[in-house]
């Protein structure tokens, strides 16, 4: 900042020319009126001479809480320093700025906006940093305020993040859950895109058939309402995901709600509805399969007797003693610790259609091995990983098979078939399950998809 001199004195309340301010909301501004009506301002305002306005000969430049408090106690004067005219609109704002970026009382949009407004100030004073060279950097922003680099970065990346999406992002009560919004944005952004340029992307890539076979897999649409068109004894083994009717979206609650992807499309089923949904559910599936054919259904545990029974009055042979898959990095999860064990395990039924029907890993247990995936890499709160269902079709399929899911979420049984040398197809109501699913197909390559990395 250029040198100027500063005087104090204490100046009419309506002198001073209250501008637009860095700080948008005053918080417990009549506490402090009340405060400053008995013991008055104990530190001054800052001011700037503003000989051009024949109303206000002064503008504030820092301070906007204090002085307003002061209106608000009917006060006529209030303490200031004030600086000289000659001060550059720079200056100014870094007065203001500065004197601000200490507070602990700024929300997190308040205070990322103000970080930025520094990094901008400082280039435009100094140039902005590019390479080796000069210029100013968010490291040196990160110094000026005593803190990281890291923290600077992630606050300008949030900044930008509110300039293009305002109404998501100012939902979010801190920082941390902002960031997972912004990343959640992006990422569907992302996938929006990659769906949109598939064609072209298809046209000029070498593995197109098997890319474009993989595309068509998925259909969005109602499952009973696109299975009516299959023919009977279509697929050679089914795998079905159904809702739980457990209210998913609402047992995951806050924080955990934020790290459940795509708990947002979760299409839910009432359990008021849910005995009819699996019947009607299970006829299609019995009518689809063909004699030979294998189905393996995922449920949750509270509705065991409703699955079984539903499944068998279809007319499957179920073996009523599941298996599971056991996720081997799991240390447990519970919500009532004192009381229950921490669960690691999902089950799921397998039946067939009759009595032709055998297992392809002839002597397999029925516990299936596989590490859990990282919230991070999923698309779809209850996905599985690609390599355990390749095992579960090895289990089941006849090599070469057609396969059939009514309920796709996160695509990941396409891409385990299509590794195997089966074709696969099913339907989900989510375009952006699909569009997730669509980047997984583009970005990867054919007969090698994977889940862990």
């Amino acid at each position: 900042m250029s040198e100027a001199v500063v005087e104090l004195n204490n100046l009419p309340v309506n002198a001073i020319e209250f501008s637009d301010r860095a700080r948008e909301n005053y918080k417990d501004l009549d506490v402090l009126a009340k405060d400053i009506a008995e013991k008055g301002v104990i530190q001054p305002i800052a001011v700037m001479r503003n000989p051009e306005s024949a109303e206000h000969h002064y503008k504030l430049l820092a301070g906007g809480r204090r002085f307003s408090a002061v209106v608000l106690s009917e006060s006529t004067h209030i303490p200031c320093r004030i600086y000289p005219e000659t001060l550059s609109e720079l200056d100014q704002k870094e007065i203001e700025l500065m004197e601000n970026i200490s507070r602990d009382d700024f929300d997190w949009k308040e205070e990322v906006a103000l970080r930025d407004q520094i990094q901008k100030l400082q280039e435009e004073r100094h140039g902005k940093q590019a390479g080796s060279g000069g210029g100013h950097s968010m490291r040196d922003t990160a110094k000026m305020l005593g803190t990281s680099p890291a923290s600077i970065s992630r606050d300008l990346t949030l900044a930008r993040g509110l300039e293009a999406h305002e109404d998501e992002l100012s939902k979010a009560k801190s920082k941390s859950e902002a960031l997972r919004t912004l990343k959640k944005i992006e990422r569907k952004q992302e996938e929006k895109v990659v769906a949109e340029n598939l064609e072209k992307s298809l046209q000029n890539d070498g593995n197109e058939r098997l890319k474009r076979t993989l595309t068509n897999g998925y259909l969005v649409k109602d499952f009973f309402e696109g299975v009516s068109v299959v023919p009977d004894r279509a697929a050679s083994f089914i795998e079905v995901d159904p809702p739980y009717a457990i209210a998913l979206d609402k047992i995951k609650r806050g924080a955990e709600r934020e790290t459940s992807p795509g708990i947002e499309n979760y299409n839910e089923v009432s359990s008021e509805d849910y005995q009819d949904f699996l019947d009607n559910l299970f006829i299609e599936c019995y009518r689809v399969l063909a004699l030979n054919g294998w189905i393996v259904c995922w449920y949750g545990i509270q509705w065991y007797h409703v699955v079984l029974a539903s499944m068998e009055n279809a007319g499957f042979q179920v073996i009523d003693l599941p298996a599971i898959w056991t996720k081997t990095d799991h240390q447990g999860q519970t919500r009532v610790p004192d009381v229950r064990l921490g669960n690691v395990y999902e089950p799921f039924f397998y039946a067939r259609k009759d009595s032709s029907a055998v297992i392809r890993q002839p002597g397999r247990t029925n516990q299936f091995n596989f590490k859990s995936l990282h919230p991070e890499h999923k698309v779809h709160p209850t996905e599985r990983p690609i390599e355990m269902i390749e095992e579960v079709i090895r289990t089941f399929c006849v090599p070469g098979g057609h396969i059939m899911v009514p309920f796709l979420g996160s695509g990941n049984t396409l891409l385990a078939a299509s590794n195997l040398g089966s074709t696969c197809f099913g339907y989900d109501l989510s375009e952006e399950y699909k569009n997730a699913y669509l980047k997984r197909v583009m970005d990867g390559e054919p007969g090698k998809y994977k889940s862990y990395r």
